[in-house]
């Protein structure tokens, strides 16, 4: 079983201040084995791989925030929208998806990105979007190593 390197909490924050959120779901990202994946409860989407974070978007968009334009445009390219595979579709359906995305209002997000995460370097496109959102990168990692027990640390805790 691949790890998981990533998580999509999707909500609407506090109403006093918007700190922290008030999830109704999550999203993983197993992106560490031959086959990457987004998974929401029994739902599974293949992503693409330069756009691995816009597809969780879109998934999210599709499966949590159920908004009736973009669920129609993703069931006129998808026979099963709960195992989708966006290598089925051009690349050019993909950008029509993800700017439809772009223009929907959202709730509150809270991404969390850890060690090595494909993602890692995609979060600027989160600019692009109209949402609350928290972006959470690691600062400091201890682990362990399978291999010859040395450890492995990363960052600084102070």
């Amino acid at each position: 079983m691949a790890a998981y390197t990533a998580q999509i909490l999707t909500g609407r924050g506090h109403s006093y201040g918007k700190e922290g959120i008030i999830p109704n779901s999550t999203l993983w990202l197993s992106d560490t084995g031959d086959r990457p994946a987004w998974i929401l409860n029994n739902k599974v989407w293949t992503p693409s791989i330069e756009n691995m974070l816009e597809d969780g978007l879109l998934m999210a968009a599709v499966h949590c925030l159920e908004d009736p334009e973009l669920v129609e445009m993703v069931n006129m390219y998808f026979t099963n929208v709960n195992k989708a595979n966006l290598y089925e579709i051009s690349s050019e359906q993909r950008q029509m998806l993800y700017q439809k995305n772009r223009q929907l209002v959202w709730g509150k997000l809270i991404i969390t990105v850890f060690h090595n995460s494909s993602i890692l370097s995609q979060v600027s496109i989160l600019e692009n979007y109209l949402m609350d959102v928290e972006v959470c990168l690691p600062i400091y990692s201890r682990n362990l190593s399978g291999w010859d027990g040395s450890l492995e640390i990363k960052g600084d805790l102070n």
